[in-house]
């Protein structure tokens, strides 16, 4: 029983070593990589209007082939916006800019996301799904935060449930009998 324990901590540290292995190598700023000066420039301006409206300096653009097609700065809490976050502002931004249809035919492997912190949860899973790849960053998360992130997606993937379709119809139709019961004209 002893032996089987420690079989299943090592393959669990064994999984988050890959995992964290794997998060270095895609989000990490290359030691030969230098930030082009207009993204130094648009990177401070946006920190700077984050400031200014009381958010975090965080901020970061979208460059594609070397050329700026988006930028976006925190608005958390000067929008009161929950995804707020510099990196999906940004990418707002390039859509806007260029359009879904365009924006979609782009090459990803020619974008590049430069922000002055690296990416959180959220802003690397809007990286992944729309298959950019190429961030560079200044600031680094500490290995803290990733690790508490690893556990949240553990803990998150055991407590999730999926509906049947018997039990939201269910509630579907107790929100129906309360509407009804509480509508006074």
């Amino acid at each position: 029983m002893k032996k089987s324990i420690y079989i299943v901590l090592l393959l669990a540290f064994i999984f988050f070593a890959i995992v964290y292995l794997l998060r270095s190598e895609f989000f990490r700023i290359f030691p030969d990589t230098e930030l082009v000066s207009l993204s130094k420039r648009e990177l401070r301006n946006a920190a700077i209007q984050a400031i200014g409206k009381g958010d975090e300096p965080v901020s970061a653009v979208v460059l594609y082939n070397y050329s700026l097609i988006g930028r976006g700065y925190n608005t958390l809490l000067s929008d009161t916006n929950a995804v707020g976050h510099a990196v999906i502002n940004a990418l707002n931004d390039a859509v806007k800019s260029n359009g879904w249809k365009q924006f979609n035919a782009l090459d990803k492997n020619s974008i590049i996301v430069m922000s002055t912190t690296e990416p959180c949860q959220l802003c690397k899973a809007a990286l992944q799904e729309y298959g950019i790849l190429r961030v560079e960053f200044m600031n680094k998360r500490q290995t803290s935060y990733w690790l508490n992130c690893y556990w949240d997606d553990f803990m998150f993937e055991l407590k999730k449930r999926q509906l049947e379709p018997s039990d939201l119809q269910d509630s579907l139709i107790q929100i129906k009998a309360s509407h009804q019961i509480n509508y006074r004209p």
